[in-house]
């Protein structure tokens, strides 16, 4: 009964090693994914604090917006673009006529360098400088477009410059 037993037993072990033997074939592949997947968190995880650390250094709030910057979008006084942009432009609307004023700096104080159409209801400005420097290029170009509710009387469109910039009186038709 004790070869028996024995024998019985070595089977057992047998089986036993087969199963350890299946588990280590599945466990590599199971231990590489994970592997694999807390390599790209990591790197996730350390690409999103370096971005967001020079976002934030930069003055940049991508998700997050502060109650100045919200005044900002809303303020009446606050007519100019940012100063980083090529041509800060102010657009004030009275009762019968719309005053546009256009900062020449950017553009070398030319008024020439800066395009203004006057359609029935809207204005599109464009301008586009080109500087060289140690010959070496740069243009700085700039587009915008406004529509309005009322149509303009383009036969009473009054440009005129004042310093460096360039002011541009819109009155509405009379309805």
């Amino acid at each position: 009964m004790s070869d028996e037993n024995n024998q019985q037993l070595s089977e057992n072990n047998e089986q036993k090693e087969l199963v350890k033997t299946e588990e280590k074939k599945v466990s590599p592949l199971l231990k590489y994914s994970l592997t694999v997947m807390v390599i790209f968190l990591a790197i996730f995880a350390v690409t999103y604090v370096i971005v967001d650390m020079n976002m934030h250094r930069l003055g940049y709030t991508p998700f997050i917006v502060t109650m100045e910057q919200a005044q900002k979008l809303f303020d009446k006084e606050a007519g100019f673009v940012e100063k980083n942009s090529p041509a800060p432009v102010k657009i004030e609307q009275k009762d019968n006529e719309v005053i546009v004023t256009v900062d020449l700096k950017r553009f070398d104080n030319d008024e020439n360098n800066v395009n203004v159409i006057i359609e029935d209801n809207g204005i599109k400005i464009d301008g586009k400088v080109r500087k060289e420097k140690k010959g070496e290029f740069s243009e700085s170009s700039f587009v915008q477009n406004v529509k309005f509710p009322n149509n303009f009387d383009t036969e009473k469109v009054v440009r005129t410059k004042k310093g460096n910039r360039l002011i541009i009186q819109l009155p509405f038709k009379e309805k």
